[in-house]
């Protein structure tokens, strides 16, 4: 091969690496539209593994997450998914690229991480790995809001809601829903003791731990939740009113339920200190 058609070859790999979407563009049949002395080079590449490489490289660019989110990353490096999840995200990276080095912001950064490992998490059959590395990015997202490192979207007087604004209710807190024991029990722990959990791999067999952050007795509490109380949590702090709610879980249990049908299970969760109802100014 001449230096010229290497020179190029090259020039096409470092592009399938900082342009992961060329690489999508050359597996469609875009080979065909190169240079002939081209074509059979490309056709000689591995797209899958340069695929994975453009992944390291955009993981390398992320080295600071070990201080966010070092249980994530070595989680999803368990199941075999830190390159492809670094590929996922390397489209949003590269358009956001240029204003964060002009003004890095870790915060904002973190989040669109956090929000983005979750999407690329969720569009995945939902193995026990799966479920595992989602539950272990929720619990380290609580712990950076519970350390200030990211904040909740809706302050309000000494409190802070959590949920989009359009919601009818929201949590007090920073709040994480979890399937796996980690060690936890009803009651309440210290921040130091949620830090430490023992993040093993152990589903409980039914039900979930809603975990909510207490800023002004900086602890931890830990409520045990039916899967029918789970559901409602979710859905309460998504959903604008009532029936959408009891519309929704209707819809994921296969049932007609109606708005009299959840109450008692919203107001429970109210009880609880779990929820505020913003429609009737609970704070």
């Amino acid at each position: 091969m001449s230096v010229l058609p290497r020179r190029k070859v090259d020039s096409l790999v470092a592009r399938c690496i900082t342009q992961p979407s060329f690489i999508d563009f050359l597996e469609a049949g875009g080979v065909s539209g190169l240079p002939a002395e081209l074509q059979q080079s490309v056709n000689e590449l591995d797209l899958s593994r340069v695929r994975l490489f453009s992944g390291m490289v955009v993981k390398v660019a992320h080295t600071y997450l070990w201080n966010y989110l070092p249980r994530t990353l070595l989680a999803l490096k368990k199941a075999d998914l830190e390159f492809p999840a670094f590929v996922d995200y390397a489209p949003i990276y590269r358009a956001r690229q240029g204003s964060w080095k002009k003004s890095p912001d870790r915060t904002k950064q973190t989040e669109s991480i956090i929000r983005h490992f979750d999407h690329f998490l969720l569009s995945l059959h939902q193995g026990k790995s799966i479920r595992f590395c989602r539950e272990i990015l929720k619990l380290e997202e609580l712990l950076l809001m519970v350390d200030g490192r990211l904040v909740g979207k809706s302050p309000l007087g000494n409190k802070l809601l959590v949920g989009p604004d359009s919601s009818r209710y929201a949590t007090v807190g920073a709040t994480a829903l979890l399937k796996h024991e980690f060690g936890l029990s009803h009651g309440s722990i210290t921040v130091s003791a949620l830090r430490s959990l023992d993040t093993s791999e152990q589903l409980l067999e039914e039900g979930y731990f809603c975990l909510g952050h207490d800023q002004a007795a900086s602890m931890v509490h830990i409520w045990e939740l039916t899967p029918f109380s789970a559901l409602l949590l979710r859905l309460a702090t998504q959903k604008t009113n009532d029936q959408e709610i009891a519309a929704s879980a209707g819809f994921l249990l296969g049932l007609e339920l109606s708005t009299k049908q959840i109450r008692p299970g919203i107001d429970a969760l109210i009880q609880e200190g779990i929820i505020v109802d913003r429609s009737v100014g609970a704070l």
